[in-house]
């Protein structure tokens, strides 16, 4: 078994079958990186456009996540 028989057997391991359900999974992937950049910048944002200090961004944002879990 080579290596090209490897990848594509973890890869059909891992990837759902066609059809609805791949476009679920492809629809969460870009979700969840594009949430990921969108936190990550915005930390950077703050921190150099308004100059704010960690601390004060990572209060703002933990009372933002708190606000919005209620």
């Amino acid at each position: 078994m080579g290596a090209r028989d490897t990848i594509r057997t973890a890869v059909a391991n891992v990837v759902p079958p066609a059809g609805l359900t791949r476009a679920l999974a492809v629809q969460a992937m870009v979700y969840a990186v594009g949430s990921g950049l969108f936190h990550a910048g915005s930390a950077v944002f703050f921190t150099r456009a308004l100059g704010l200090s960690a601390a004060q961004v990572g209060l703002g944002l933990s009372i933002a996540a708190g606000v919005s879990l209620l």
